[in-house]
This record gives C-alpha cells, sequence and structure tokens, in this order.
C-alpha cells in the first residue's frame, strides 16, 4: 500500500516535472516568438519614421526653395541670364550695354518699349521729365528691369543725379542736404546710408554722386561742390559713397578731372582750360573706397589735347586709370550737349570715347536723340573704326559690375 501510494507518488511528481519543463519550453518559444514580433514592429517603426523625415526635410528643403524664389525672383532670373549672355551676346546687345541713356515720360508706352528693344541699352538715366511721386517711379523702375531682361538677360543701371541741394532730381525724398553743408565724416556717412536706404527702396542703384570737383566763388559749379580743399573732399566723398555701399547703392565718382575754373555753363560751350587740375582727391579718395564708376568731364585742356575734350582722349582714360585704380567704371559726362554736339560729329561723339576707352557713355537724349546715336555706335563696331575687342573689354567689366551688384 505504502509502495503504492510511493509508486503513484513518484509518478505524480514525475508527471509535475513533465508539464513544468513542457511549460518552459512552450514559455521560451512564445518569449522568442513574441520578441521577434517586437523586433520586427520597432523596425517597421524606425522605417516608417526615417521614411517620414525624409518626406518632411524634402517638403521643408522644397518650402525654402519656394521662398527664395517669391523672394528674389528677378535676381535668379538675373543670375541665368549672367550665365547665359555672358558669353555671347549679340552685338546689338553689346552695343546697348555700353550706353547709359535718358527716355520720355513716366511711364512704359510701345513707343518706349519699342526704342528699347531695338537699342537695348545696359541703363538708363532717370530725369524731372520721368520722376512725380515715389509710387510712380517704383513702378517705372520694375517696368524697366523687366523689358531689360526681356531683351538682355541683364538687369539695368537705373541711375539718377541725386546729389543733394540744387541737383535732387527726386525733390520729394527727405535726404536732401547739399555737399557744401557736410562738415564731417560721421556726416557724410550717414547722409550716403540714408540716402541711399531712400534710393534703393525706389529701384534706383546707380547715384551718379558724389562731386569730387575742387571749384572756387564764382565757378558754374561750386555751388553743387563740397567747398572744400582737395584733403577735406576726398575725405567726405569717400565716406559719403561708403554710406551709399552700405544702402546696396553704386557711386560714381564725378567729374574727373574737374569743371573748376569755368565760370559759364560747360553743357551749352565747350570749356578750354590751358592745364589740367590736381586730381589728388580722386586718388585719395579711392584710397579709402573704390567707387563702382568714375565720370569724366567735357573739357578741353591744352596741356593734353588742345582740341579734343578730355573724355575723348585714350591718354585721358589713361590717366583716370593712374589715379583711381582699373576696376571703376570709367562713365563719360552726358554727350547729349550743346558743348559737344556743335564741334563734333555724332559718329565723332560716340566712336571717339569708346575708341579712348571709356566704358559707357551717357547720351541723355538732351539736346539729341538716343537712337541715332546707340545705331551709329553700332554702325562703327560693324565696320572695325571702333574695335571689336575693345568693345568686349567693356562689356565684361559692365557683366561683372552686375553681377557684383546682385550679390
Amino acid at each position: 500500500m505504502g509502495l503504492s501510494l510511493l509508486g503513484c507518488g513518484g509518478e505524480r511528481k514525475n508527471d509535475f516535472y513533465n508539464v513544468y519543463n513542457s511549460y518552459n519550453v512552450y514559455n521560451g518559444y512564445s518569449m522568442n516568438k513574441l520578441n521577434n514580433k517586437i523586433i520586427r514592429l520597432i523596425g517597421i517603426a524606425i522605417i516608417a519614421l526615417l521614411f517620414s523625415l525624409t518626406i518632411v526635410w524634402s517638403v521643408m528643403l522644397w518650402l525654402e526653395g519656394e521662398n527664395l524664389l517669391k523672394s528674389d525672383v528677378n535676381s535668379d532670373a538675373v543670375d541665368i541670364g549672367l550665365q547665359q549672355t555672358s558669353h555671347g551676346l549679340s552685338l546689338e546687345q553689346k552695343v546697348g550695354q555700353l550706353f547709359i541713356i535718358g527716355f520720355d515720360g513716366a511711364v512704359i508706352t510701345p513707343q518706349t518699349e519699342k526704342m528699347f528693344n531695338e537699342l537695348k541699352p545696359g541703363g538708363v538715366l532717370l530725369l524731372k521729365k520721368n520722376i512725380q511721386n515715389a509710387k510712380q517711379v517704383k513702378k517705372l523702375t520694375a517696368d524697366l528691369q523687366a523689358l531689360s531682361m526681356a531683351y538682355s538677360g541683364l538687369p539695368l543701371f537705373i541711375a539718377v543725379d541725386q546729389e543733394g541741394g540744387s541737383v535732387s532730381r527726386l525733390d520729394f525724398l527727405r535726404e536732401k542736404t547739399a555737399q557744401f553743408e557736410i562738415e564731417t565724416t560721421q556726416e557724410a556717412y550717414a547722409i550716403g546710408l540714408t540716402r541711399g536706404k531712400e534710393l534703393k527702396e525706389l529701384g534706383v542703384n546707380l547715384n551718379f554722386a558724389p562731386l569730387l570737383d575742387i571749384a572756387a566763388s564764382g565757378d558754374f559749379i561750386f555751388d553743387r561742390t563740397f567747398q572744400k580743399d582737395a584733403l577735406q573732399t576726398s575725405k567726405l566723398a569717400a565716406s559719403l559713397a561708403m554710406g551709399q555701399k552700405e544702402a546696396g547703392i553704386l557711386s560714381c565718382f564725378k567729374h574727373f578731372p574737374g569743371y573748376g575754373g569755368i565760370a559759364f555753363n560747360p553743357e551749352e560751350k565747350l570749356a578750354t582750360l590751358t592745364k589740367a587740375p590736381s586730381v589728388s582727391q580722386f586718388q585719395e579718395a579711392t584710397i579709402k573706397i573704390k567707387p563702382e564708376f568714375v565720370m569724366v568731364s567735357n573739357v578741353v585742356f591744352e596741356d593734353i589735347d588742345s582740341f579734343l575734350p578730355f573724355s575723348f582722349l585714350e591718354n585721358g582714360v589713361k590717366q583716370i586709370k593712374q589715379a583711381v585704380g582699373a576696376s571703376p567704371l570709367i562713365i563719360t559726362d552726358d554727350l547729349a550737349q550743346n558743348s559737344v554736339l556743335k564741334r563734333f560729329s555724332l559718329e565723332q561723339i560716340v566712336g571717339l570715347p569708346l575708341m579712348a576707352g571709356n566704358d559707357m557713355l551717357i547720351f541723355s537724349g538732351w539736346k539729341s536723340p538716343v537712337a541715332p546715336a546707340v545705331l551709329a555706335a553700332q554702325e562703327m563696331v560693324k565696320s572695325g573704326q571702333v574695335a571689336k575687342d575693345k568693345v568686349d573689354k567693356a562689356v565684361s567689366r559692365i557683366i561683372k559690375q552686375k553681377e557684383k551688384m546682385l550679390e
């Protein structure tokens, strides 16, 4: 009985261990199976997360690209245009880039659009006839840039004479301090900065200022100058240009070597002086800041040439580069003036400055229409009277400056 009971208990004990072992085996198998499922689920989750992050990142990049496109669509288009055209402008496009022209009206008319498409100018000069109010000017400059992009793939230099004082084309702007009222370099910088910001807001990118002419009381240009000695003039001019540069405006030092010593209006009658003035103020100013442009005066200096104005002389251009370096674009004063129109033919007026090495010509249309001047230049380049390599060099320098303007 005892043995049977003992035998029965032993069997139950063995059954218990068998069941226990079976449970452990099953449980271990189940746990392994569960672990595998968890691992698979974690893997799927990680893959899904990475996929989601990829989508989010792509969307962010797309949105950033859209924002950049919206905020700077003109710059993007211009960049593409610069890349495409710097290697292959037509002759008409190249010659057009050499001109900053004037035009009639405060809006783009069909006639204006036709003229621009024909002449393809590289810049415009806004005069009183183009200016009404801030809203109108802002619309005009935007339309002009769009027109330029269509005919050349390049932006325009949109210039104005905003010297301050008596020559303030945009007379509705607040900053119109005359140069002779500026006493310190700090004041000059602040004026340049404020003036530059106002111009930038209107779509103007080039100010034909400051003047570095050294003049005396009684000289025609005296009221427009700093009315200081050469050293102080250089300091004030450099500081004003620095302010304009900070605001994103290109500056032009003018009128090399100067209109000082002339009592009458040199736009109406060609002035002749026995000796060219000192240009130390230009030299000193460009040590402090390199202007984007230097404008050349239309004056005959007999110690250099007894007949041709300085802007027509290759030796004159060489003297400019010796004084201010090679980087500034050299541009003539307005050639549509009686001072030169009464003495020279149209072909001489546009051809001689280009042969001399000027990079750009201003032809405002004031006393002579613009189109014949640009078309005359085209014909002179086609015929070889103006060397194509000179034109190519000038256009390359112009495009380089336009690229910098967009940085």
